[in-house]
C-alpha cells in the first residue's frame, strides 16, 4: 500500500508542479498538499512546495513548512542541497 501511496503522491506532485509553472497557484495548493499527505517524506515534493510557496509570495508559508522539513531530513542530500537554497 506504501508503495501506490507514493505513486500517487508521485503523479499528484508533477501535477502540481504544471500547475505552479503554469502560475496557478491556487489550483496547485490543493493537489500538492493531497500529494504530502499521501508521501510527507517525499524530497521532490517538498522542492514542489518550496517552488509553490516561492512563485506564489507565499515566503513565511514556505519557511515555516521547509525548516521542520529540512531539520528531519538531510539538507545535504539529493534534492535538498537546492531546497534548503530556497529556504535560504
Amino acid at each position: 500500500m506504501a508503495t501506490e501511496q507514493c505513486d500517487e503522491g508521485s503523479a499528484l506532485g508533477r501535477e502540481a508542479h504544471a500547475l505552479i509553472r503554469a502560475r496557478d497557484y491556487a489550483a496547485a495548493g490543493p493537489v500538492l498538499e493531497r500529494a504530502l499527505a499521501l508521501d510527507p517524506e517525499s524530497a521532490m515534493l517538498a522542492h514542489a512546495k518550496a517552488h509553490l510557496c516561492i512563485d506564489s509570495g507565499a515566503f513565511q508559508e514556505g519557511a515555516a513548512f521547509l525548516r521542520p522539513y529540512l531539520r528531519h531530513h538531510d539538507p545535504f542530500e539529493g534534492v535538498n542541497v537546492h531546497t534548503a537554497w530556497h529556504l535560504a
